[in-house]
């Protein structure tokens, strides 16, 4: 049982890593068009149905429960303090809660380039703002599955030095959150947006 919580939370882990600059070269693998979309949104799914982590519900639950396409700017606005509202000629291709409980996954589809720096810089500076107490890496024991705060993130800059590929811990309205954003280019260009209430230990 262990090892297929491990196995799981890699997984999660993987599928919500963030970007590091223009991400052209890793589309390869999923192709292009709704079926690879398809395929990515299913793949995000599975992995994070039982939350991967530890996490709470309280109100957030019964927002996340009845997370979708219609309201997912306001329940994400709402649980996890984050504007994510759709920029310019980019369309919500996904959003749901893939366990219903703790976490919330929102990918937009785009047909042309992504221009990842500006995207991530935004999403960090915005966790930047709202943050109660400080920004971080987070580091894990995938022995015991335990996470732990890593460095602590002040700026963008240091965002790309402590945490670049991996998901990054604040803590608002009083909630721990893990969060990511990840982008990748290709005939059809993706956001994912990732976020997981999550106890750090």
């Amino acid at each position: 049982m262990k090892k297929i919580l491990i196995a799981a939370f890699a997984a999660t882990l993987c599928l919500m890593s963030v970007s590091c600059g223009n991400n052209a070269g890793k589309s390869a693998n999923k192709g292009t068009g709704s079926e690879a979309l398809d395929e990515l949104v299913k793949e995000i799914e599975d992995s994070s149905k039982d939350g991967g982590i530890v996490g709470y519900t309280g109100d957030a639950g019964a927002a996340l429960e009845k997370l979708d396409d219609k309201n997912y700017v306001s329940v994400i606005k709402q649980v996890f303090g984050v504007d994510v509202a759709p920029q310019s000629g980019w369309t919500v291709y996904s959003a749901k809660s893939p366990n219903k409980v703790n976490n919330a996954d929102v990918i937009y589809s785009n047909e042309g380039e992504v221009d990842s720096e500006s995207i991530t810089r935004s999403f960090v500076e915005q966790i930047l703002s709202i943050a109660e107490d400080g920004v971080y890496a987070t580091d894990t024991d995938f022995n015991t599955l335990k996470i732990t705060k890593g460095k602590k993130i002040e700026t963008y800059e240091d965002y790309k030095s402590y945490a670049c590929g991996e998901n990054i811990y604040y803590v608002y309205g009083g909630k721990g959150i893990m969060a990511s954003a990840y982008t990748r280019s290709s005939a059809r260009s993706t956001i994912e947006y990732t976020f997981t209430l999550a106890a750090i230990n």
